[in-house]
């Protein structure tokens, strides 16, 4: 049989909410994105009051997830659950720029690639003169590198000739302080 019990008062529902900074203690979802409510970290049914200290704001997700199980550890304080929240979204963040920077570099590669092969009377490219190409792109970027690539594709005999011509006017460019060893 369910017991009748005396709702919490709005008063003392605003106070929760106020306290806990209108998120919920159990994911730190806020007003702005879920519905929240007051829930007894003690449930009622078990013996748990109307106290502050026994209440909590949860979403409604979460307090029908817990339902009438008491925790046995109070949620996590406030700078602990904001430090695993914040090392989730710098992860989230991450992976994302992770990923962009994966196909730019993809891109860069395919570009350089199809750079050498238009210009070239070599059709082969090492994966080592390439990627050598690609972080002369990548750090200099393609309008300082692609001109000296195209110089280096006329006057070299193989694309091993090529990769060497190329470090070899970079590092005169940087010598004569044309371009910065950034």
């Amino acid at each position: 049989m369910k017991e009748n019990r005396k709702p919490l008062s709005k008063r003392v529902r605003f106070e929760v909410f106020k306290r806990d900074g209108f998120k919920c203690r159990y994911c730190g979802k806020t007003s702005e994105s879920v519905m929240l409510e007051v829930d007894h970290v003690f449930p009622v049914s078990k013996g748990g009051t109307d106290e502050p200290g026994n209440l909590v704001t949860a979403c409604f997700d979460c307090n029908r997830g817990k339902a009438n199980k008491p925790l046995s550890q109070i949620v996590q304080d406030d700078d602990e659950r904001m430090a695993i929240e914040q090392q989730r979204r710098e992860s989230e963040f991450n992976a994302k720029q992770i990923e962009e920077i994966k196909k730019s570099i993809i891109s860069m590669r395919a570009s350089v690639l199809e750079f050498i092969q238009d210009a070239a009377s070599f059709s082969y490219v090492s994966e080592r003169t390439l990627n050598c190409m690609v972080n002369y792109v990548k750090r200099y970027g393609p309008t300082v590198v692609f001109p000296i690539i195209s110089r280096a594709l006329v006057r070299a005999r193989n694309e091993e000739h090529m990769g060497i011509y190329v470090t070899k006017v970079i590092k005169l460019k940087i010598q004569e302080g044309e371009i910065s060893n950034a």
